[in-house]
């Protein structure tokens, strides 16, 4: 799964939903940029894995998020809510593949251009430079606005519990 896209929809809830979906989306973008910077250290620092409580306390930052999202958006009224709602159920249904980087460390956090080399087979290994640069920008924005607001605080902590 594409961490880059994930990170998209997130934080387009975060700049079109409620307060309350606000939070759980930013909750989410938190925890997906923690187990990021703590993939990235390890792998510099020659460890095998993240630290396992660290991995543990942020996958359930992610888990709590999805289901919050799950429970706020139920109602499915409107094309924004099951939008919101859809997004959750995937996060829920799709956590392994998500968080796979943070389990093994020779997963990338974002798989964006193996996604594009599966897109262009007839290519083989190599990805057209006008679309690999497209999804270099949009990983490399996605993460710069998720990091703003990540570093800003986020809303994770009114959603423990």
């Amino acid at each position: 799964m594409c961490n880059s896209h994930l990170l998209r929809e997130l934080i387009a809830v975060t700049e079109t939903g409620t307060a309350l979906d606000r939070a759980w989306a930013q909750q989410a973008i938190d925890a997906l940029l923690a187990l990021k910077d703590a993939a990235e250290a390890a792998r510099e620092a020659g460890h095998a894995a993240i630290d396992q409580q660290v991995r543990a306390e942020h996958e359930d930052w992610f888990r709590k998020a999805a289901a919050t999202g799950i429970a706020l958006n139920s109602g499915r009224n409107g094309k924004l809510q099951q939008k919101r709602h859809a997004l959750a159920t995937r996060m829920h249904a799709r956590e392994d593949d998500y968080l796979r980087f943070a389990s093994d460390p020779r997963v990338p956090w974002s798989r964006c251009v193996n996604s594009l080399r599966a897109g262009f087979p007839e290519l083989g290994d190599e990805v057209p430079d006008s679309r690999e640069s497209e999804v270099r920008a949009v990983t490399e924005d996605g993460v710069a606005r998720a990091g703003k607001a990540h570093e800003a605080g986020g809303f994770r902590r009114q959603l423990a519990g």
